[in-house]
């Protein structure tokens, strides 16, 4: 459905996009994280034909990106960053000129309203709209076309904790109902459950891509425990005595091996006086892969 061939885009002497290469399967959710900077949003305008590459190419549904970026648009439904919306029209009215624009959605726009949560709000004016309610007219807007790909760009960016979990949830239902969606984000947890295949772009490269858990897999080779221990008071001189950092109410302790390291901390806790209430392997979070990818380079 979605494609990059070495996609690349240049601003003078700077390379924002660097020879990116991926794939997105139809009804597949993948999702683009990376730091502030690392090209996220530039690789998205250009998936959208707002900006044209350099070099390389992209196709969607087997359009052409600069060859066919009017075709483009019709398929391809875009939730920019800062989403853009008229204050002074009503919901209805703002999902209506859309509609107009693309040639027909008309009669989707009581279903999109209910879909998004607003039908009780669709004479309003978008004007006295929160700004988690501007994020999901827009992400309405989006979808008025009735588009087979979605390219959302930071969808729950600045949304308090209840706007973030309901556009989450919108977007799990439209993988559901087939669409095949690429999503840009740095909330790693956003990421984690929304995505089925996760790129980690860096300085405008590639530099891991995989499902969530074969990611999380490659950090697990580099294996913690945590250890929980009664006594506050001897935390420390257990951290000290395993080579461990205090975390808390537990103590991280890095694996050289899982038997030796399990030994070694009921060897020292005994020496203390020191009384295990829990020693676990610690499980990798994609907040892990994050930091291994950025600060410890390319793994493709």
């Amino acid at each position: 459905m979605i494609e990059t061939f070495e996609l690349t885009k240049k601003f003078g002497e700077f390379t924002a996009v660097d020879r990116v290469s991926i794939s997105v399967k139809g009804g597949e959710i993948l999702g683009v994280v990376g730091p502030n900077g690392a090209g996220k949003s530039t690789l998205v305008k250009m998936l959208c034909t707002i900006l044209a590459p350099t070099s390389g190419t992209a196709t969607i549904m087997g359009l052409d990106i600069a060859k066919d970026s009017q075709k483009v648009r019709s398929i391809v439904g875009y939730l920019p960053e800062e989403p853009r919306v008229y204050d002074y029209m009503t919901a209805e009215e703002f999902l209506t000129f859309f509609a107009d624009v693309y040639g027909n959605g008309r009669q989707r726009i009581p279903e999109l309203l209910e879909f998004v949560g607003l039908s009780e709000h669709a004479k309003r004016k978008i004007g006295e709209y929160s700004k988690g309610m501007k994020h999901r007219i827009s992400l309405a807007r989006a979808l008025i076309h009735d588009p087979p790909v979605l390219i959302l760009d930071e969808p729950t960016m600045g949304l308090d904790p209840a706007s973030s979990r309901d556009v989450r949830e919108r977007v799990k239902e439209m993988r559901k109902g087939g669409k095949t969606i690429l999503v840009c984000t740095h909330y790693m947890d956003e990421a984690d459950f929304l995505c089925d295949k996760l790129a980690v772009i860096n300085k405008g490269r590639i530099a891991a891509i995989g499902k969530p858990e074969e990611l999380k897999a490659k950090v697990a080779k580099q294996r913690y425990l945590t250890v929980v221990i009664k006594e506050d008071a001897l935390m420390r001189k257990l951290a000290d005595e395993i080579g461990g950092e205090i975390d808390g109410r537990r103590i991280i302790v890095r694996v050289k091996g899982l038997n030796s390291t399990v030994a070694k901390v009921h060897s020292a806790s005994k020496k203390l006086n020191a009384t295990i209430l829990s020693v676990k392997t610690l499980e990798p979070s994609l907040d892990d892969v994050f930091v291994a990818v950025t600060k410890g380079g390319r793994w493709v």
